[in-house]
């Protein structure tokens, strides 16, 4: 059935996936090309379809023969594909993932926003006739306040190469979980088996954490002999199961209400122990999602499985890679521009241990439990943080350089390689000493010089300078600038870094910042 309001669409893979897209873009007559790499198949999509243009690759397409493009093509293109696509003014639908990496992600959703060009996902259960009678169940007030979702979704699936299972199976079910908690995650999990390929998880275990305490869980695997599809959505007013294994294809809804007393709820079933059966209206989803990536293309209609949704949904997979090199451990996905966690193969970091967004651990760092780390803080390489220390936002380490328990770093603090901090003060191999560690608090912004040690037990004021080599075994001022063994104050430091006059004015010679000594201390006058 032709569809004129459909503008005409190029395929670009025809593939297992994409040959189901050839298909459905066949039947709303809105088909303009397909572009395919692998010449028996251009032959046999050529030969079934006469006068049809089968081309070798999207430098080939032109505003005739499409207006926009559905990518269909093997994960790790994708980028590629959609970046050069969007470049060339054609609007794009990406199949699922929409990139290999968050990065990717939100180049591709900026170029679209530049060029103003609709890039949607090929998040296909957005569009399932089961997703928008979800969606009504929620607007009832049928469901209640939403606790839990938990995804099911396995079979005997082919083993890739390029992608593990998370990427592959898992977008689906994440961007349902967006749709339904209407907010991004703080938290997500993941555990995976790799039991085929190494390298490449085929089996995970996944987790999200929404504010507002709903969590939602999952299991992919394309390693089970029989194929598992289902949803179970959890409110306190009711619930819903939705599945589609062969044979149990169908949603059901549960008048299932969370009550009871604290320790012992109540499972009220309102008489329906079998569920109420949801009807459901049969057009093929993929169709749905067509008509609606057409629809945004002609008339600047909303997709569900949008741009934003897309990157999100990439970014939490970015999260969840990291959480299973962390052996589970939850790591905060971040959205937008910021960097996420990174951590060098060589270095040992507890997964339990907290690390802030943008933060960087390189190479043979070792990270141990009970410690933690804040946003955009930088470790280099043959760093220790041992239990019971913290390292500030933004801290930048040079290499060799030890924590022990006890030294609180605040925000901003440089710290000069091989730089040295102890936690007692008077160390004998043969006499233990844990109870006498002494806390070292080191203020923001100070900077301690190369091969400088700070004794335990004294403070570091903000702003201080300790100058290379400078043995600290007494409290610091703020902006004193510290030398000598033991170090004493032989001057004062501005806010960024400058040494002041020693006579004259205490002003700044590169930022101007004013100053007055004050009974002892440095007073910031003007800045």
């Amino acid at each position: 059935m032709a569809t004129a309001s459909l503008p005409k669409l190029a395929l670009v893979g025809a593939g297992e996936w994409g040959s189901r897209h050839l298909e459905t873009l066949k039947r709303l007559g809105c088909l303009g090309a397909v572009v395919e790499s692998d010449a028996q198949r251009r032959a046999t999509i050529a030969q079934a379809n006469p006068g049809l243009p089968v081309l070798t690759g999207i430098e080939e397409l032109s505003p005739e023969l499409a207006t926009g493009a559905v990518v269909a093509a093997p994960a790790a293109l994708h980028a590629k594909l959609g970046m050069a696509l969007l470049e060339a003014g054609l609007h794009v639908l990406m199949e699922k993932p929409m990139a290999l990496s968050g990065k990717e992600a939100l180049a591709m959703k900026a170029l679209a926003e530049k060029k103003g060009l609709v890039l949607g996902v090929g998040h296909l259960l957005e569009h399932h006739p089961a997703r928008k009678a979800l969606g009504n169940l929620l607007a009832e007030d049928r469901l209640g306040d939403l606790v839990s979702l938990r995804f099911v979704r396995c079979k005997l699936g082919k083993v890739r190469t390029e992608e593990n299972v998370l990427q592959s199976f898992a977008p689906h079910d994440i961007a349902l979980a967006l749709g339904l908690a209407g907010r991004l995650p703080t938290r997500v999990t993941a555990r995976g088996l790799e039991l085929v390929t190494p390298g490449i998880a085929d089996t995970v275990q996944w987790g999200l954490e929404f504010p507002g305490g709903l969590f939602a869980q999952g299991t992919a695997s394309w390693l089970e002999p029989a194929k598992e599809q289902k949803i179970v959505v959890a409110g306190r007013k009711g619930m819903a199961l939705w599945t589609d294994t062969p044979g149990q294809r169908g949603l059901r809804y549960f008048p299932v209400k969370l009550a009871g007393q604290p320790g012992r709820p109540a499972l009220q079933h309102g008489g329906q122990e079998e569920g109420e059966v949801i009807a459901l209206d049969a057009t093929d989803p993929m169709e749905l999602e067509l008509r609606a990536f057409g629809s945004a293309i002609t008339a600047g209609t909303p997709m569900p499985n949008d741009a934003a949704q897309g990157a999100a949904t990439a970014a939490i997979l970015d999260a969840m890679l990291e959480s299973m090199k962390r052996l589970g451990a939850p790591v905060a996905p971040t959205f937008g521009t910021t960097p996420a966690v990174r951590i060098h193969p060589t270095a040992e970091v507890h997964p339990a241990v907290p690390i802030g967004a943008g933060s960087a651990v390189w190479h043979f760092c070792h990270v141990m439990a009970g410690s933690s780390i804040g946003q955009n803080a930088s470790l280099g390489q043959n760093c220790f943080v041992a239990p019971g220390a913290h390292i500030g936002n933004g801290c930048r380490f040079q290499n060799n350089v030890s924590l022990y328990d006890g030294v609180i770093l605040e925000d901003e603090v440089f710290v000069g390689p091989s730089a040295v901090f102890t936690n007692v003060k008077h160390p004998r191999c043969h006499v233990t000493r844990k109870d006498e560690y002494a806390r070292t608090v080191v203020h923001k912004r100070a900077s301690l010089g190369a091969n400088s040690t700070v004794v335990c037990g004294h403070d570091i004021g903000e702003y201080a300078f300790v100058a290379a080599g400078a043995v600290v075994a007494s409290n610091v001022l703020p902006h004193a600038l510290m030398a000598g063994c033991p170090a004493k104050r032989i001057g004062w430091v501005c806010r960024c870094g400058e040494v002041l006059p020693k006579k004259g004015p205490l002003t700044c010679a590169r930022c101007a910042d004013e100053y007055r000594e004050e009974d002892g201390h440095l007073v910031l006058q003007k800045g």
